[in-house]
């Protein structure tokens, strides 16, 4: 295995060769394991296959592609918040730990590096930590993983001593501080193991109000009894799941899983290791709980991407899995397959986080794992909804557990109505430019108030669907009779249960909303969190508009968009891509009030083709970028603006294009200007949306 220092100069970012690269490779979501575009990623990095794939393959590599989007929005908002006079305040504010000492010690080190001269400590006990003696030097210990690890040497180095300084006070257990240079202590080249995140770990353990003895044994805090305190949607969730009569957050626990979900780009992957570990002639723990849904990349000619598919087609045919949604149209043969030409007429159903409530896999109160980090859309309908990784879904696969560790609560509140110009994309754009990219990391974003019940169901989706872009674990809202019709009407289970937020539940973080005075936002480049308004980008000129992708590809979405671009032509390429087949059924068949057209209207299909736009099939298509050929991909130095969920650098093709994040009702407004453009100059009043999305 290559270390990071083996790999062509290209790749790593020379201020930091040890523990950081490129920062054109932010968004590892882009360059996943079997990616088919790896080629033209390496054009673009002027580098091998090969080099690039051996370099992905380095944990040292994988775990710093994820500290870096952290640490990148985190660095902004320090060096914004450094020059004010309240600085310490704020700074303490934003790093979300008010109820013990982590976040002053973290602010004191903060505005000490900004060269300002941090406050005197104030007498409240939960302010202050006492610092206990440092430990004496030990030698690492050696974990077997099963792979061949050679034995640790007496050259070896050993833990060194830190402080709170080094760790990032955002998120004290996976990243380090962006002022600090953990590489200078820890010669990490030398090691075997992952000695760094053991020891943060351990750091983290002894800071924490709460303590871990005896093994993985939680114990409570003194003076709560556990099953008489208030619990949280997601906490009692988990709770059932793992057959307990409550649970915290911080407490690791076994929980049964209702549903795993995997498709094209990370189904291989589990599947091997699958095979690996449980055996070759091994089943799934139950046939009926898996769901399989290729999306991702399948109208392109790349022969990688026909293998992904026909690896799930002989997975599902061994292990004769019945819910299994197939894109028949795609073989071995060369060639970018031809489009279903009846979206009714196909067993491929498009995006998997629209089609599992659609085919029935979604209900509340239960746990749904998926290989997709937008898997958290579910949430919208009352569930725990959550993405893994490849290793960890594999061991669903076998067992049908999972072991997770319960994520405190933020609370977000939003009052009134939602006005016409909105959309969820415009509240969740706010959230996250409120919180930056970390701020919710591993913890539950919960979406509550009247504001949030005026909302489409599928508008609760966005919502939900966005909640990783702030690092959340999961998002959730409440289930109210919308969610109850959609489940109803569809769901191939016909129980399930309801929770809802105790009286007096505990929550980590709060802010409040009103859908009166808010704005449409975009996100500018090159992150989520660079929130700004429509109004103050007015003068950006655009190059491409993209409606699409399971954030903005739900017929909601097409409907909100088809209802300002009726009558008008736009003024650049437009690319709608439905989010799934059902979705592009429901545009042709549904007039611009989201109810059954007449023979004498126009669905619409109909209104988005007559304005000019580009109609593809259903699937992710640029919004993953995707080989050369995918379907809208940006291939120079376009300026776009997407109803999409990410704007990394090279998240939808180019690494040199820009993105800007919108609604749908901002992207199609902007599309007939070709600048970014208010939807208030289109709408005013309230657009019906009728049984769309519903049944």
């Amino acid at each position: 295995m290559p270390t990071p220092t083996e790999v062509p100069i290209n790749l790593i970012n020379p201020i930091n060769p040890i523990n950081s690269i490129n920062p054109r490779l932010l968004d590892f979501d882009t360059i996943a394991y079997g990616s088919p575009h790896l080629d033209s990623l390496c054009k673009d990095l002027n580098c091998s296959e090969e080099d690039l794939e051996q370099f992905l393959d380095n944990p040292q590599t994988q775990r710093t592609l994820a500290l870096r989007r952290k640490l990148q929005s985190f660095q902004l908002q320090v060096k914004s918040l450094a020059a004010a006079d309240d600085a310490h305040a704020k700074l303490k504010s934003l790093l979300h730990h008010n109820n013990h000492g982590t976040a002053r010690l973290a602010a004191d080190r903060l505005l000490s590096l900004a060269g300002l001269e941090p406050p005197k400590p104030e007498t409240h006990i939960h302010h202050h930590i006492t610092p206990k003696p440092e430990p004496p030097q030990t030698k690492p210990a050696v974990f077997n993983s099963g792979a061949n690890v050679p034995p640790m040497n007496e050259n070896v180095a050993v833990f060194p001593t830190a402080s709170i300084n080094s760790i990032n006070p955002i998120n004290p257990i996976n990243s380090v501080n962006p002022a600090t240079t953990v590489t200078s202590q820890l010669p990490i080249a030398n090691y075997r193991l992952p000695i760094l995140p053991l020891f943060l770990l351990a750091l983290f353990t002894f800071l924490s109000p709460i303590r871990y003895t005896k093994g993985l044994e939680f114990q409570q805090p003194q003076g709560v009894p556990m099953s008489s305190a208030p619990m949280t949607i997601t906490e009692k969730i988990m709770a059932k799941h793992a057959q307990k009569s409550a649970v915290r957050p911080g407490e690791n626990v076994w929980v049964d899983v209702d549903v795993l979900m995997t498709h094209d780009v990370c189904g291989p992957g589990t599947i091997g290791i699958f095979h690996e570990k449980f055996g070759k002639t091994a089943k799934v723990w139950d046939k009926n709980k898996v769901v399989i849904i290729p999306d991702h990349y399948i109208f392109t000619a790349d022969e990688k991407c026909h293998r992904n598919i026909q690896i799930l087609r002989d997975f599902v045919k061994e292990q004769g899995l019945p819910f299994y949604y197939d894109p028949e149209f795609v073989s071995m043969n060369p060639g970018i397959p031809n489009p279903y030409r009846d979206p009714t007429k196909t067993n491929y159903k498009g995006v998997c986080h629209k089609a599992l409530p659609e085919e029935g896999h979604v209900r509340p109160g239960e746990i749904l794992l998926g290989t997709d980090s937008h898997t958290c859309t579910a949430g919208a309908f009352g569930q725990f909804a959550t993405g893994v990784g490849n290793t960890d879904a594999a061991f669903t696969l076998g067992t049908g557990k999972t072991w997770l560790k319960v994520p405190p609560t933020m609370k977000f509140t939003f009052h009134g109505q939602i006005p016409p110009y909105l959309t969820a994309k415009d509240l969740i754009l706010a959230v996250i430019g409120d919180i930056s990219v970390s701020g919710a990391t591993y913890k539950t974003m919960y979406f509550a108030g009247e504001g949030i019940a005026s909302l489409t169901l599928e508008d609760r989706m966005t919502l939900t669907n966005m909640a990783i872009e702030a690092g959340g674990k999961n998002g959730v809202c409440d289930v109210d009779e919308k969610t109850l019709q959609y489940v109803r009407a569809r769901s191939r289970i016909k129980q399930w249960d309801v929770f809802t937020d105790d009286k007096g539940a505990a929550y980590d973080y709060e802010n409040e909303y009103d859908l009166a005075i808010m704005e449409p936002m975009v996100a500018k480049p090159h992150s989520p969190d660079n929130k700004d308004t429509a109004h103050n980008c007015r003068d950006t000129k655009l190059d491409q508009a993209y409606i699409g992708s399971c954030t903005g590809g739900k017929i909601t979405d097409m409907l909100f968009a088809a209802n300002i671009l009726k009558g008008n032509k736009v003024k650049i390429p437009t690319y709608v891509v439905p989010g799934s087949t059902e979705v592009h059924h429901d545009m042709q068949r549904l007039n611009l009030r989201g109810v059954e057209k007449g023979p004498n209207e126009k669905s619409i299909e109909d209104v988005l083709r007559d304005a000019g736009c580009l109609l593809g099939a259903s699937g992710c298509s640029a919004c993953l970028g995707g080989p050369p050929d995918t379907f809208g991909r940006l291939a120079k130095t376009e300026v776009c603006i997407s109803t999409t969920n990410r704007n990394f650098p090279g998240r939808m093709g180019s690494m040199a294009a820009s993105v800007f994040l919108a609604s749908p009702l901002t992207v199609a407004a902007s599309a007939l200007t070709g600048h970014i453009t208010d939807p208030r100059d289109y709408i005013t009043q309230p657009i019906e949306t009728g049984m769309a999305g519903v049944v």
